[in-house]
């Protein structure tokens, strides 16, 4: 099996894949699951084309472009652009060869921690190792991290869960950190908040340090 084939399998094979893969790389369209009862009534996506304008700026008709979920295989109505499957989607963003959308998507599932068969060994660039950000987002989402950055910055609990919900910063290490993206949108390190007066008194000023994944 090909590298794009074995992502095209990983992504499509799955409707939960699938709609991580849209929220990740499409975040302006909308999701609209099917009711599962087998009458037809299919889980779709919506948004207003493949460069991630909302549906809601395409006029009135709310949106040109929707794919059916998992298969992601539809069309721009406006431009009469087609796709079958995250590769074309992803070269469509992008503006880039399918190689580099495999690529691309290579990262991301990598960087969701999902595991995919048949792919050979890479005959590109080395690629960059992800960074489990979510994951330690999610380890961060509790009581004691919101009431420090509640202290620290002055963020209400509710504005601090809607910050760790967008995945903006994390506490890792007793530190506070930023995500540091590659060009494919992939988290590849981290900046950390390694002082700050508001934590060292005798700190004159912040700093911060990039740390890279694996480090």
């Amino acid at each position: 099996m090909t590298e794009a084939a074995a992502v095209h399998q990983t992504i499509t094979g799955s409707l939960e894949v699938a709609t991580r893969f849209l929220n990740h790389f499409l975040p302006a369209g909308e999701i609209f699951p099917g009711n599962g009862s087998g009458d037809g009534v299919e889980a779709f996506f919506k948004i207003g084309d493949f460069h991630n304008t909302p549906a809601k700026e395409k006029g009135p008709q709310g949106g040109s472009v929707y794919l059916k979920l998992p298969e992601l295989c539809g069309r721009d109505k406006t431009t009469d652009e087609k796709v079958n499957g995250p590769i074309p989607i992803l070269r469509i963003l992008h503006g880039c060869d399918a190689g580099s959308a495999v690529e691309i998507a290579q990262e991301w599932l990598q960087s969701e921690g999902i595991e995919f068969e048949g792919a050979g060994p890479s005959r590109g660039r080395p690629k960059a190792e992800p960074y489990p950000w979510s994951q330690a987002v999610a380890n961060c989402s509790n009581a004691a991290c919101l009431n420090d950055l509640e202290s620290f910055r002055g963020f209400a609990p509710e504005l601090g869960r809607r910050i760790l919900s967008l995945e903006l910063l994390a506490f890792i290490g007793g530190h506070w950190c930023f995500p540091i993206h590659n060009k494919n949108e992939v988290v590849v390190g981290i900046n950390q908040l390694i002082k700050h007066p508001f934590y060292q008194p005798d700190a004159a000023r912040q700093q911060w340090v990039p740390k890279p994944a694996g480090d």
